[in-house]
């Protein structure tokens, strides 16, 4: 059975609605969870959108752990994500935030590189607020698998 993207994409809003639930409820640790998930899952904090926990596909996919990546702070939003994520993407989750009850969800498309030496790669985001866990709740997938996505 094959998926379209528009399926796939409220799949995703599906998902993280359940996510959010499962977590607030302390139903699973995020270690347990965040890795079964298709995707680069990380969770951010309100405040500043500063990583607060990535799973070990995002670890993978750029080379550091999250704790590397906290420390890194903002050196890791400038030389892995394009300018136009951090100009422009960045600042819209931040009001989507500030002006957003939990039950929405915020898609985007972003430019995102292994490192500084490779080609930004697109991404297709989807953000929602966590009251609970003071966080922005993110799952993210390289555009180039959504054909598997779709099996």
């Amino acid at each position: 059975m094959y998926h379209t993207d528009k399926e796939i994409f409220e799949r995703q809003k599906e998902n993280l609605h359940i996510l959010d639930l499962q977590l607030a409820q302390n139903r699973f640790g995020i270690e347990e969870i965040a890795d079964l998930l298709p995707g680069v899952f990380h969770l951010n904090r309100m405040e500043d959108v500063s990583i607060q926990f990535v799973n070990k596909i995002g670890e993978q996919y750029i080379g550091l752990s999250y704790q590397e990546m906290i420390e890194w702070g903002e050196r890791h939003i400038i030389e892995h994500y394009h300018p136009t994520t951090q100009d422009v993407i960045i600042p819209q989750v931040f009001e989507f935030g500030k002006n957003s009850d939990e039950n929405k969800v915020m898609g985007y498309s972003q430019l995102v590189r292994r490192d500084k030496d490779q080609d930004y790669e697109g991404f297709i985001g989807f953000t929602k607020v966590s009251k609970e866990l003071n966080s922005f709740v993110i799952v993210e997938n390289q555009v180039s698998v959504f054909g598997d996505l779709s099996n």
